[in-house]
């Protein structure tokens, strides 16, 4: 099976050792740089995160030993 991550670093490297970029032409830096409205959407979704963090905190993984199902004894 083809990881398409790793095919696409495998690609992307070379290319980056090789100095070749976005053409200028095809991809110009914006006449009006829109940092205000970048920076809204960041801290908007900084928020979102803590929001749903709030509600649904992250579940520490489990250990090995507490699976359920887990017969295995740890002293060996």
């Amino acid at each position: 099976m083809i990881n398409p991550g790793r095919l696409s670093r495998r690609i992307a490297v070379p290319m980056l050792g090789a100095g070749l970029s976005h053409s200028r032409i095809g991809h110009p830096r914006p006449m009006h740089p829109r940092l205000e409205m970048l920076g809204a959407m960041l801290a908007a979704g900084r928020d979102a995160c803590a929001a749903i963090r709030a509600v649904r905190p992250l579940k520490k993984p489990m250990e090995l030993s507490s699976r359920p199902g887990d017969h295995h004894s740890s002293a060996r």
